[in-house]
């Protein structure tokens, strides 16, 4: 089991391996990630990787296309791709909501 902490919500999720963060967000009552496409489409639910990125799947290249295309640091994921790796040993994922200026 992987915990993922959202900043600045301070919330913590458990996922499971191959568990996408979208769906375990879907679940709750309230909204935390900006969502638009769910599709890796227009990019507005960008993430800061802060901490634990050996527990998650390596970003596809349709992603890495578009976050170069947004101009996005090397550390930020789509909340919509982000899907937990089938790691064996528990590690804490840390994610800030991406804001760009």
């Amino acid at each position: 089991m992987t915990t993922v902490l959202l900043l600045p919500a301070q919330v913590r999720l458990n996922l499971v391996a191959g568990e996408r963060l979208l769906d375990a967000l879907d679940e709750r009552a309230t909204p935390l990630l900006p969502l638009a496409c769910r599709a890796m489409n227009c990019g507005i639910c960008r993430l800061q990787l802060m901490e634990g990125a050996e527990a998650i799947q390596p970003a596809t290249e349709r992603e890495l296309r578009l976050l170069r295309k947004l101009g996005a640091a090397a550390n930020v994921r789509l909340g919509c791709q982000l899907v937990v790796d089938n790691g064996s040993a528990e590690t804490e994922v840390v994610l800030t909501i991406d804001r760009p200026g």
